[in-house]
């Protein structure tokens, strides 16, 4: 499969997208699988013919490009030969359009992708609710998700996202009594029972 923002989100999928991806599915019922490379919103890559590694994608081109372009290596160092990733020439060749969201770039961005990921991980795991409780979903308008996770002795929590790239606001009746959860670092508000996502909000 391509990696999941270029997937979901089409070529030029914003990073906020991504961003909501990581949420979603650490909201949702399982155990929850990074690929490597979603933690820093890589996108699908353009591999040349010559570079593929991929039999299908060899056997293929151009109608199926294979599964190399999800498979490049991870960018470490986005100044670094191989983007950090080895001294040696990788089997595939490391996405230069990787550079920019490579660790060491980063790594210093407060408001990164890698640090998104970092900071919601460790949320997630302070809300017992979202690893073990019971889910259930809302109707809501599309494009938008919106889902309880219950847990007994735990206060519920309610989620909602915009898979849309337009703001939304509607009514959802069960969040009126409910108390903003913080920490998350997601843009949205709720408020008298009307939840408001910007696009790619939750």
């Amino acid at each position: 499969m391509p990696r999941v923002r270029s997937r979901w989100g089409g070529k030029d999928a914003p990073a906020q997208f991504a961003a909501l991806l990581l949420a979603m599915q650490l909201a949702l019922k399982g155990t929850p699988c990074l690929y490597q490379g979603e933690e820093l919103a890589l996108s699908e890559a353009e591999i040349a013919f010559e570079d593929l590694q991929d039999p299908y994608g060899i056997a293929f081109w151009p109608e199926f490009k294979g599964r190399d372009g999800c498979r490049t290596p991870l960018p470490w160092d986005a100044k670094a030969p191989q983007a950090g990733f080895s001294s040696a020439r990788p089997c595939l060749p490391p996405a230069p359009e990787h550079a920019a969201l490579a660790v060491s770039v980063q790594q210093a961005e407060a408001g990164s992708m890698l640090n998104f990921t970092r900071g919601l991980l460790a949320w997630r795991k302070q809300n017992p609710q979202l690893r073990r409780g019971e889910i259930a979903f809302f109707d809501a308008p599309e494009p938008v998700l919106a889902l309880r996770r219950d847990l007994a002795g735990a206060a519920g929590v309610l989620a909602a996202f915009n898979l849309g790239g337009r703001p939304v606001q509607f009514a959802w009746p069960e969040s009126a009594a409910a108390q903003p959860l913080n920490g998350h670092g997601l843009p949205g508000s709720a408020g008298g029972g009307i939840v408001r996502l910007p696009a790619h909000g939750a």
